[in-house]
């Protein structure tokens, strides 16, 4: 095991460049996906609540392990041994989401009701439009036109 942790950690400083350009490819792609699935989800009236918080938490822990690999990647690498390096990322990561997720749950408690009304008729609406419940002359349907649709739908409580 001590000999697999010396390779590990001289090879940590070989490697850190195309190790650091690897994991944040590889956080773009997943920020790609997300960014895609939350498009989908918007202009989908057939998305169900638990997928919409499926998709909350995967934007939350992608968020916190963006600002954590951001603020500090250098850091960890600055560890002796890779793994507490590791461990060093992972808590942060965690501690972030955890963080993220009692910030937007103390946000959304402490909105005012009238607001919240807003909000949930709004959904409604939206939801009704993306059904054909409902039509408005100012915004596309997705059947129709699925690229400004879902931009739209995307866009709807600006629009």
């Amino acid at each position: 095991m001590r000999a697999v942790l010396d390779k590990l950690n001289r090879a940590k400083t070989r490697f850190m460049t195309p190790i650091m350009l690897l994991v944040m490819a590889l956080l773009v792609l997943c920020e790609y996906r997300y960014n895609v699935d939350l498009l989908n989800s918007i202009s989908d009236s057939l998305t169900s609540p638990e997928e919409a918080e499926a998709l909350s938490q995967r934007g939350k822990l992608l968020a916190s392990f963006g600002m954590t690999w951001a603020l500090f990647r250098n850091p960890a690498f600055r560890f002796r041994h890779v793994l507490t390096g590791l461990a060093f990322l992972a808590a942060l990561t965690t501690g972030g989401y955890f963080a993220l997720d009692t910030l937007y749950a103390r946000a959304i408690d402490r909105l005012p009701p009238d607001i919240k009304v807003m909000g949930y008729n709004l959904m409604f609406y939206r939801h009704d439009l993306l059904k054909g419940d409902l039509e408005d002359p100012d915004i596309p349907s997705v059947r129709e036109e699925p690229v400004i649709g879902k931009i739209f739908m995307g866009a709807f409580p600006i629009v």
